[in-house]
């Protein structure tokens, strides 16, 4: 199985993230993770692989501008077939990224099936770090969505 990783992250937070849901993946051996930042990453792309997962930061309750662009581009694509995921860093107890992902996903992604609920992670402050214990729930989650796949 082959996955694909794509978050945007100014500080780093997500990234780490990201690469933490990575790791989780990984663990089970039959699957190949690949992990970018959504700023070089082709929506085409996505095509070549079983799952997408997808990370952002909270911006005003909401992903940031090139999150919801290439959103936007993945609603052009047939991903029909594909599992997917997402996940979000915020300061605070704030789900709204994540459910706006996933909805967004619902509704305008044709064949892209969300297979878990979506990851919020906590950061202490806008640049970081990410909190305590936000690293391993990360990769629990990467490891949960490779049980439900």
């Amino acid at each position: 199985m082959k996955a694909l990783i794509v978050y945007w992250s100014k500080y780093g937070n997500t990234k780490q993230v990201a690469e933490a849901i990575a790791r989780g993946m990984k663990s089970a051996k039959s699957v190949k993770v690949i992990v970018k930042d959504v700023r070089s990453t082709d929506p085409e792309e996505t095509m070549e692989y079983d799952v997408l997962v997808i990370g952002s930061a909270n911006h005003i309750g909401r992903p940031v501008g090139d999150i919801r662009k290439f959103l936007k581009k993945l609603a052009e694509i047939n991903l029909e077939g594909k599992k997917g995921a997402v996940f979000d860093t915020h300061i605070k107890n704030d789900l709204k990224t994540v459910q706006k992902m996933e909805k967004q996903i619902r509704e305008k992604i044709t064949g892209l099936k969300l297979v878990i609920p979506g990851l919020a992670t906590r950061v202490e402050g806008m640049k970081g770090p990410l909190c305590e214990g936000e690293l391993p729930r990360a990769e629990e989650f990467g490891k949960s969505i490779v049980a439900e796949v």
